[in-house]
């Protein structure tokens, strides 16, 4: 079984629209992939989901930001990073993210940023979008 890190921008494409995230989210956790998640990745979808297209979006599917937190949380494993390390020059806030990859022992991170993907990989954690972790998925789970 494989244990990944989504980002941010992964996680809310995956619960507000159809694709790869969304698969991710809906098929494979919590059966076929452990999720791992920090509190800070929690606080921040929490902080874009009060934004006024994801309120709309909550609206017209009848949810809350209170349910989708709640969803989070019960799909995922909750890892709380003992250090931080300066890794995404470009974008400081992302150091989070690979700190909780790492932390977790996660296979993948899976994202959509270009700050995390041109790093490609920390340490020995690549460093993916939604659809190149599904490529790699469905090589070894056939």
């Amino acid at each position: 079984m494989y244990k990944i890190t989504l980002d941010t921008n992964v996680i809310l494409a995956g619960y507000f629209w159809k694709g790869d995230s969304s698969e991710i989210l809906l098929y494979l956790i919590p059966d076929s992939v452990e999720w791992a998640i920090s509190p800070y990745i929690i606080d921040e979808c929490k902080r874009v989901m009060t934004r006024q297209p994801f309120r709309l979006k909550l609206e017209k599917q009848g949810r809350t930001l209170d349910d989708i937190v709640q969803d989070i949380k019960t799909k995922s494993s909750l890892i709380v990073p003992t250090q931080v390390v300066p890794v995404v020059a470009r974008d400081s806030t992302d150091d989070h993210i690979v700190a909780c990859a790492y932390e977790s022992l996660s296979d993948y991170l899976v994202s959509f940023d270009n700050d995390l993907l041109d790093i490609k990989q920390y340490k020995s954690i690549p460093i993916v979008s939604p659809a190149t972790f599904l490529v790699a998925y469905r090589k070894t789970n056939i």
